[in-house]
């Protein structure tokens, strides 16, 4: 007489599998927090950078000189008229070169309607990564620099 085996998996085998399952799955979360300030300084240069060009083309287009300000309070970056406007989410750091200090509300970039534009350099920096937003005075081009912070390491 053949002994069978039945066919399948036992309880033991199931409940392993579950446990490694539910331990790899505990894991995964912080490993992505880890992941996204950087994802949400990159995003926020993205934003700014559209923000930059879509006033720069409306300068061109209406044929006068449109302007973009810092709110340092609420830490928001708006175009004048309040047709734009990019919030800064906290865990995110700003910095605007060339800022007064005595302006509550200080300019960060001019776009004029020959499609020059006159602005600050700004860095964006979130997680271990900051990126830099540089504007060319002369073309209206925008030149975006991703680095990696020594500091936080």
């Amino acid at each position: 007489m053949r002994i069978r085996f039945a066919n399948g998996f036992t309880l033991l085998e199931l409940l392993l599998v579950l446990t490694v399952s539910g331990l790899i799955i505990a894991m995964v979360p912080p490993l992505l927090s880890k992941a996204m300030p950087t994802v949400n300084a990159r995003s926020t240069v993205s934003d700014l950078a559209a923000i930059i060009r879509n006033v720069r083309s409306r300068a061109i287009v209406l044929n006068e000189t449109r302007v973009i300000y810092f709110d340092r309070e609420s830490r928001t970056i708006f175009e004048e008229g309040g047709n734009q406007e990019l919030q800064i989410d906290e865990p995110l750091r700003i910095n605007v070169e060339n800022i007064r200090k005595s302006e509550e509300t200080p300019k960060i970039l001019v776009a004029y309607p020959d499609g020059s534009i006159n602005g600050s350099v700004i860095t964006i920096s979130g997680g271990k990564k900051s990126y830099i937003l540089r504007p060319n005075w002369v073309t209206g081009a925008l030149n975006i620099e991703g680095r990696v912070d020594e500091s936080t390491m």
